[in-house]
């Protein structure tokens, strides 16, 4: 999550080889308070923040709601999201490979890893056609 916020910052600045286009930053879990304040002041990419609850201590989500603000203010798109009843690796192929080990240490959902990944991808591609 921080480095994708500090990716998109910098990307701004940062020329892409021909033919590519950056469209929007996709944030899974981010970690706010890992980033530079330059994020929230040069970040104007839409940008997408998808959350799990293991991520939805108050400090993060008072350093989220604090980005959302600040790209709201300056005319950008800044969607904070949650994807209900998951856990911080539901965003990754390890409970599909791995899910009793992750339920035990509380780091997969009870949900089944087919599903989650469903929905974490069905947010970040509809994202990305908002985008383009």
């Amino acid at each position: 999550g921080a480095a994708a916020l500090e990716l998109g910052a910098a990307s701004a600045r940062t020329p892409l080889p021909p033919g590519w286009a950056l469209v929007g930053v996709e944030a899974l879990d981010p970690w706010v308070m890992g980033n530079s304040k330059t994020v929230r002041s040069e970040l104007s990419l839409p940008t997408l923040l998808l959350m799990t609850q293991s991520m939805m201590y108050d400090e993060n989500g008072v350093d989220l709601d604090a980005l959302v603000a600040s790209m709201g203010a300056r005319g950008k798109a800044c969607v904070f999201i949650e994807v209900d009843d998951t856990r911080h690796q539901d965003q990754s192929d390890v409970p599909a490979v791995a899910h009793a080990a992750c339920r035990l240490l509380c780091m997969g959902s009870a949900r089944r890893p087919a599903v989650t990944m469903r929905e974490h991808m069905d947010v970040c591609l509809g994202f990305v056609d908002m985008a383009v």
